[in-house]
Formats: C-alpha cells, structure tokens, sequence
C-alpha cells in the first residue's frame, strides 16, 4: 500500500549506545529539549528518573504521583520556583529550572531531596484537593477555592502556595487566612471586571513573598498591603462603572458573580441558606431576542442599535443588568417567553428544587426584579438594574 511504501522510503531507525541508564536518560533529555513534542512533565519526569536509584525509579515516581497527578505536575514547579526565585519561570524554562536548583541536592542525598520534594508537593496538593469529602476546611473557604477555579485565575495558587509555605498548613484554619482569602478574592474580582492584565500579579505577589521570607511579615500584613495596592489599582469609582456595563457570555462568570449578589441580598433579609453553584444563568431580554415581540407592549421604542444586532447583544442582552440565576428547569420554562410571561413563571410553583416554593420566593434577585418592574423590561431597565447590582458589588467586594 501507498502507507506502507511512505514508510518504507521515509523512516529511518537510529541507534545510540549509552554506557549506563543515566546516559540514556540524558541523551533522551536532550533530544527533547525543546519541548516541542513533550510536555514540560515529561521532561521533568525523565530527570526525576535519571536521578533516582536504578531500583526505585518506577516505585519512587508512583509515590509522587499519588501526592500530585501528573495534570498538576507543571502547574505545582511553576509556584514552587516562583517561591524559590520570586519570579514566573516559563513552563518550557521549567525543566531546566528543575535541574538546576535539585541537582545537587539529588546527588548528595537523593532520599533528602526526594522527601523534601513529596513535602511540598503535599502543599500544592492542599490547593487541588480542598473540595474532597474528607476536607476539613471551613466552608467559606472551599467556596472561595472553588471561585478561582471557576474564575480560571490559576495565578493566585502562586500566592496560596507561597502562605502554606511560609505559615504552615494551620494558617488554613485561621480567621487571619480567612480575611486573607477574602481579600485575594475581592482583588481579582476588581482586576477581572476592569479588565486589568492578570499579569501585573507577579510583581505583586514577589514583593508579598519576599516580606514573608525576610521580613516575616504576618499574613495580615500581606492582606494589609493587597488591600492598599488594590485601592489604588482598582479604585472604587472605576469598579462601580466598570460593573455596571459588565458584559460577557462566560457562564461561570456571570454565575459567581450574581452568586454573590444573591446570597448578600439574602443575608441582609436574614436568611442564612447557602446558595447553591449548579444554578443557570437567565437571561431575561432573551438571548433569542424577537425584537418586535418583546417591545410591542410598551412604550418604549426600538433603540437604533437594534440595527446593529450584535451590539445590541453585547452591550445589553449579555449585561448583568439583564441576568439574574434560576434552576435548570425553570431557565428552560422561561425560555423566549415575553416578559410577563416570564414574570408568571417567575412567581409560579414549579416541580424543581426551589426552597420556598417558587422562583420568586426563593431568590432575592427574582423577587426584587418583580417589585422594582413588574410591567416592562427594556435595554432601560437592564441599565438601571445594572447600576444597582453595580452598588451591590461595591459593598460585596470592598476592600477594606
């Protein structure tokens, strides 16, 4: 066949003959050096091995397997060297990172290095596994953790990192790490809607660790000093105004942010249930929009961006202003229904999980969009509700 004719002229076998297993390894690490073909892991693997006694090679690497999943094997040298160094290492930079700090360490005595090494990969595990059944953390906290994963923002398990380091994993338990949390969380929340290079954290959190290392500042004068950066980076004036044109179609995006709107409103009424994470966004300008339909009943006229659809979705379909979180089956029932439609549903009783009975009873968001307009909803009224979630973001992430 034509396949087996290609190989044929084409593939060629090269043979290298090493004098010991630790050549081979090298010659392997160098062959792949570039990192064009393997991952930053597997090179980082392959130097584990080549330093590892030649009968505990496999066993050894199985054991740090089991601390850290190769899936977080680059991620976890990524803010180990940024602690050691205080600065990014490049993820195909890491492996040679690697060889350069531990070499000398493995050669002189592997099981030190290699006991030193399972030790902090146990710290780094922390920040994966928080979310287990047999985590003992505060709830509060695995809710935090579980934002920034959503939120994508790996950068802050640089920091976290760098606190279980330095403090300890008991610092976990504190109210001290807590406010700290807190804090990180409400500055990348500021710095996300502001749409602030995620990137101006590293100088940032290199000045944080090195006060830690030696300064031995406490953890909250670390959360001292992100709250005074923040004011000035992130000030309050251009948050509010930011939040309030927020627009994006990033599903967990929206749901974190409009979860902690609802469970603020919820704890002003004095109502202390948690608010769950599998909720759905709605939007109630439908995504779907008929434009004639839903504006036929009011007042109002088309606005001329309408001529511009896609604008119009941007800038007021995916707004805050016009979302708010629902159970699965409800979202579907509302669907592309027009507004009062919409607000029968909203106040009916479904057969799904609501707490008290309807959409309305359960969520504040629900119950303050029927009160504040129960006849129409227009691009308006999405900027007006806006600007009051936008209050509302202000006294949930402030820095203080």
């Amino acid at each position: 066949s034509d396949l087996i004719k290609t190989l044929r002229n084409n593939l060629q076998f090269v043979e290298i003959n090493c004098d010991s297993s630790s050549d081979a390894f090298q010659v392997f690490d160098s062959l792949n050096g570039k990192g064009l073909d393997l991952t930053a892991a597997d090179r980082i693997k392959n130097i584990f091995m080549n330093w590892s006694p030649p009968a505990f090679r496999a066993k050894n690497w199985e054991k740090f397997k089991a601390i850290l999943p190769e899936s977080n094997l680059t991620n976890f040298f990524v803010s180990l060297f940024f602690y050691e160094k205080g600065k990014r290492i490049s993820k195909n930079n890491i492996p040679d990172t690697f060889r350069e700090i531990f070499k000398d360490d493995a050669q002189t005595n592997y099981n030190l290095f290699f006991n030193n090494l399972c030790d902090q990969a146990k710290i780094y595990a922390l920040l994966k596994n928080y979310n287990t059944k047999k985590s003992s953390l505060d709830s509060a906290l695995i809710d935090l953790l579980t934002d920034f994963k959503d939120l994508r923002v790996e950068q802050v398990n640089v920091l976290l990192f760098a606190v279980l380091r330095n403090y300890g994993d008991a610092i976990l338990k504190t109210r001290e790490f807590l406010v700290f949390l807190k804090t990180l969380h409400t500055l990348i929340v500021r710095m996300q809607v502001c749409e602030k290079s995620m990137n101006k954290l590293d100088n940032k959190f290199s000045e944080y660790i090195d006060k830690m290392k030696t300064s031995s500042a406490s953890l909250t004068e670390i959360t001292n000093m992100m709250v005074s950066f923040g004011k000035v980076f992130v000030p309050d004036d251009q948050f509010e105004t930011a939040f309030k044109d927020f627009s994006t179609k990033e599903q967990k995006i929206n749901s974190i942010y409009l979860r902690h709107i609802e469970m603020y409103l919820s704890q002003l009424s004095g109502n202390k249930h948690p608010i769950p994470r599998d909720l759905t966004v709605e939007h109630i300008m439908p995504q779907a929009i008929e434009y004639k339909d839903w504006y036929k009943n009011t007042p109002i006229p088309i606005p001329d961006s309408i001529d511009s659809d896609e604008t119009f979705k941007d800038l007021v379909i995916e707004n805050i202003g016009n979302k708010l979180l629902l159970y699965g089956p409800d979202n579907s029932a509302a669907s592309n229904n027009d507004y009062q439609d919409k607000l029968r549903l909203y106040k009916t009783n479904t057969p799904t999980q609501q707490i008290n009975g309807t959409s309305q009873g359960t969520f504040k968001l629900v119950d303050q969009l029927i009160s504040d307009y129960p006849n129409e909803f227009t691009h308006n009224e999405v900027k007006a509700r806006a600007i009051k979630l936008a209050q509302y973001a202000l006294k949930i992430w402030e820095l203080k």
